[in-house]
């Protein structure tokens, strides 16, 4: 079964939410560019091997990316395959994964965790919807959040390491010492952020869900009004 761009135009207009993976895996079963979708690991994401065909990887990443896209899932990762042939391992995320009930979380327990050298444009601009700056892969439109009771968490304290060594990691790769050596003065901060009925709250796929630990995102405005600090890592 063939597509033309207007056929996929015409599927991601309004597009609010993704396509059942076994729907997916039958449309990437009829591009004669996959060498195996792989296995489904859970309900959210799946690993596949693809091939390069003679194309740069780049370029191949690109155009694999624009079109799980308009299914409603994204590249989240890429890595060599240890295969002939250039093989690489794509992992696929889902774009509109399931959403959090709020009226169960409407608390003070909501948090986002930013670099301090951020603070001063949050309290006055707020936070919004971005894409990122470090090695992590996800779309430009999501503000990640974390529901818990306990500020001390050391979930949170895990997380809020590898965000700041990722980033440094992305920094010394890109060889900009100045970027560099500004990071080194910052530090991870926490906020808590209020979050009302108005607001949808989608679980993060590549999390476990939990009652007493939610990772999620959401794709709307945070103004500062509803932001306050809590502590430094």
């Amino acid at each position: 079964m063939d597509f033309i761009d207007e056929d996929w135009n015409y599927l991601t207009e309004g597009l609010i939410t993704s396509y059942p993976l076994d729907m997916l895996r039958s449309y990437v079963g009829m591009r004669k560019d996959f060498l195996d979708i792989g296995p489904v690991f859970e309900e959210s994401s799946f690993n596949g091997l693809f091939r390069l065909n003679g194309r740069t990887e780049d370029m191949f990443v690109d155009e694999l990316n624009r079109w799980l896209f308009k299914f409603g899932y994204f590249i989240s990762a890429v890595k060599k395959a240890d295969l002939k042939g250039g093989e690489i391992v794509v992992s696929i995320e889902i774009k509109y994964p399931s959403t959090v009930n709020m009226s169960k979380y409407l608390d003070d327990n909501w948090y986002h965790i930013t670099n301090s050298q951020h603070m001063e444009s949050i309290k006055m601009e707020g936070i919004g919807p971005r894409g990122t700056k470090t090695s992590y892969n996800h779309p430009p439109d999501r503000i990640y959040l974390i529901h818990t009771e306990n500020v001390d968490d050391e979930r949170l304290i895990t997380l809020a390491k590898s965000l700041y060594k990722n980033k440094y990691d992305f920094l010394q790769r890109t060889n900009n010492s100045k970027s560099i050596k500004r990071w080194e003065t910052t530090k991870m901060v926490l906020l808590r952020v209020t979050l009302d009925d108005t607001f949808t709250v989608y679980y993060d796929p590549v999390c476990d869900k939990s009652s007493n630990y939610i990772a999620g995102f959401t794709m709307k405005y945070i103004g500062p009004d509803r932001i306050s600090f809590v502590k430094e890592f």
